[in-house]
C-alpha cells in the first residue's frame, strides 16, 4: 500500500507525493531543477509561504514551476489546472506578477511609462501573436492555469490533498488516512538545489574583464543560469542577475560591495533575481529600458509585498533605447530588441560593449 512522501527538491521547499498526485509547499528560486533532479514526475498543486524572502532568496517564484506543469508535466496539453493554494491576498500578488512575466505589460502601463506609441505598438502585437490562446483565439489570462483555493479558516482541500495552515511556515498535510508535518523553518539557508564549484579566490580587479557566474538554462538541472560579471575600472558590472547571485559572487571570489550596476535584458527569474541588490550598501544602477526596469519593480514590489514607490528608491535606472549607442563612463552600450518565442513576448536588450581595446558581444 502506498503511502505519502516528503523530499526536499530544494532548501526552502517540500514535495508531498501520493501516487500520481503532488504538492509543493514553497518556491525558491530554480526550484525546478530540484524537482528534475528528484525526479517528481508531475506537479498539481502548489502552496504558498508566509515567508517572503529568506537568506536573500525570494521564496515564492511560480514561473518555472508553473512552465513544468504546463509543458513537462502535460498540464496544457490535458486541458488541467494547477492548484494554488495560499493566503488570498498573495494569490492575487502572484497574478500580478506572472501577468507581467507571462503576457507582458497594459497599453495603459505603456502609456504611463511615456514608451512611445511604436514601441508600444511593437509590445502589444508580439505579446498578442506569443501569448498562448484558447480554442476561439482568445489571449488565455494568468488565472485561467489555475484552481484557485484560499485557505478558510487555517484550512484548504486541493485535489485529494488536506493542508492545515498550524503557524508560521509550518503545515499538516493529508491523503486519506496519511499525513505529514512540514516545518520550512528548519531551512535557515537557501543554497541552490545544484552543486556548486567554488573556488573562493578574489579576484584582482582588472581594466576590463569577464567573470562567467552561470551558463546554463533556467531548465538544466544541475548547473547554474545564465549570468555575467564584467569588472570595468574596478567595479563590477552585472550582465543579469541570476538566482543565488550572492552565493555564485562568493563563489567567485567577487565583494557584493563592488558591484556598482546591473545590464537587466529581461524579466524571467532565471535572469531578473534583483533581491539581492536591495541588501547592497549602495543604489545599484539599473542599465535597461524604462518597461523592462518599471516591471522588474513591480515584481519585486509583487514578491515582498513592499509598495513599488519603496522598491524604487534601492535603484537607479540608467534609461537605454534600443538601437541607440548610450555612454555609461568610457564604454560604449547598444541595446538591441529580440523577441523571444517562450509564452510571451520577452523583449530582450541584448547588448554590446566596446571599452578600450576589449569587444563584448
Amino acid at each position: 500500500m502506498e503511502s505519502l512522501k516528503v523530499s526536499k527538491p530544494a532548501d526552502g521547499s517540500r514535495v508531498l507525493q501520493y501516487g500520481e498526485e503532488s504538492l509543493l509547499i514553497g518556491q525558491p528560486p530554480e526550484v525546478l531543477k530540484g524537482l528534475l533532479l528528484h525526479k517528481v514526475p508531475t506537479l498539481n498543486t502548489m502552496v504558498l509561504t508566509d515567508s517572503k524572502e529568506k537568506d536573500g532568496s525570494l521564496l515564492n517564484n511560480l514561473e518555472f514551476p508553473l512552465y513544468y506543469f504546463l509543458f513537462m508535466s502535460n498540464g496544457l496539453f490535458d486541458g488541467k489546472k494547477i492548484n494554488l493554494v495560499g493566503c488570498a491576498e498573495d494569490i492575487s500578488r502572484v497574478f500580478r506578477l506572472l501577468r507581467l512575466t507571462l503576457l507582458g505589460p497594459t497599453e495603459a502601463e505603456l502609456e504611463s511609462w511615456g514608451t512611445p506609441k511604436r514601441v508600444q505598438r511593437e509590445w502589444l502585437e508580439a505579446a498578442h501573436y506569443l501569448a498562448l490562446k484558447d480554442e476561439r483565439g482568445q489571449v488565455r489570462e494568468v488565472e485561467s492555469f489555475f484552481n484557485v483555493i484560499p485557505f478558510i479558516n487555517e484550512q484548504a482541500e486541493a485535489g485529494s490533498f488536506t493542508i492545515l495552515h498550524t503557524g508560521h511556515d509550518k503545515y499538516t498535510v493529508s491523503f486519506s488516512e496519511d499525513s505529514l508535518e512540514v516545518d520550512l523553518n528548519e531551512d535557515e539557508h537557501i543554497f541552490p538545489p545544484y552543486q556548486m564549484q567554488s573556488d573562493f579566490i578574489p579576484r584582482d580587479l582588472v581594466k576590463l574583464g569577464l567573470e562567467i557566474l552561470g551558463s546554463a538554462s533556467g531548465f538544466t538541472a544541475n548547473e547554474p543560469c545564465t549570468g555575467l560579471a564584467l569588472c570595468y575600472n574596478g567595479s563590477y558590472i552585472l550582465i543579469d542577475s541570476l538566482p543565488y547571485l550572492d552565493k555564485h559572487l562568493y563563489a567567485r571570489g567577487i565583494s557584493k560591495n563592488s558591484v556598482s550596476a546591473v545590464f537587466l535584458t529581461h524579466l524571467h527569474v532565471d535572469h531578473c533575481a534583483m533581491f539581492p541588490l536591495i541588501l547592497m550598501p549602495h543604489k545599484v544602477e539599473v542599465i535597461t529600458t524604462r518597461e523592462i526596469f518599471e516591471m522588474a519593480i513591480e515584481k519585486l514590489s509583487c514578491n515582498l509585498n513592499w509598495k513599488a514607490e519603496v522598491v524604487r528608491e534601492y535603484f537607479h535606472l540608467i534609461e537605454v533605447v534600443p538601437g541607440q549607442t548610450h555612454k555609461y563612463f568610457d564604454m560604449d552600450i547598444k541595446p538591441h530588441l529580440t523577441v523571444i518565442a517562450f509564452l510571451q513576448s520577452a523583449q530582450l536588450s541584448q547588448f554590446s560593449i566596446r571599452a578600450l581595446n576589449g569587444i563584448f558581444a
